[in-house]
């Protein structure tokens, strides 16, 4: 059971950090590119934290499996 909520968190994670990412590649291939660059770079620095966020998660599920393993 615990395996199957650090999957599905990270999932969810990938899904935002996904949206973000996309936000901002919309918002690259925009004709006023330079304006909105603050908001571009703002977009892909949430997208990293998130995708980081999904990294981290399935480490712990590996981590969780490993203590349950060595019981």
């Amino acid at each position: 059971m615990d395996q199957r909520k650090y999957i599905l968190g990270s999932v969810i994670f990938l899904l935002v950090g996904l949206y973000f990412a996309g936000i901002a590649g919309i918002q690259f291939m925009d004709e006023k590119v330079e304006e909105n660059m603050d908001i571009v770079f703002t977009n892909i620095a949430y997208s990293a934290l998130f995708f980081c966020i999904t990294v981290y998660m399935l480490h712990l599920k590996d981590e969780k499996l490993k203590r349950t393993d060595e019981k």
